[in-house]
C-alpha cells in the first residue's frame, strides 16, 4: 500500500520556512489545485508559525511511501 502526502512550503512574516503537510492526496493532484490551496491558505491566514501569518509560496512536493503489512 502507498501512502502520498503533500508537503506545501511557505515563508512567513519574518522570512521563515513553514512546512504544512496534507496526507493521502489522489494520484492526479495538479499544479494548478496545489497553488489554489497555498493560495487559499496564505489569503485566509488561518495559520501562525512563531506568531507570523504565511505570506509567499516557497515549493511544494508529494512524498510516497510504501507500507507492506506483515501479517503474523
Amino acid at each position: 500500500m502507498n501512502s502520498r502526502t503533500l508537503v506545501m512550503t511557505f515563508l512567513n512574516d519574518i522570512g521563515k520556512k513553514v512546512n504544512v503537510r496534507i496526507p493521502y492526496v489522489k494520484e492526479d493532484l495538479s499544479k494548478d489545485e496545489v497553488a489554489a490551496v497555498m493560495d487559499a491558505l496564505i489569503n485566509s491566514k488561518a495559520i501562525i508559525s512563531d506568531g507570523s501569518y504565511l505570506t509567499t509560496k516557497s515549493s511544494a512536493t508529494v512524498t510516497t511511501q510504501s507500507v507492506d503489512k506483515i501479517y503474523l
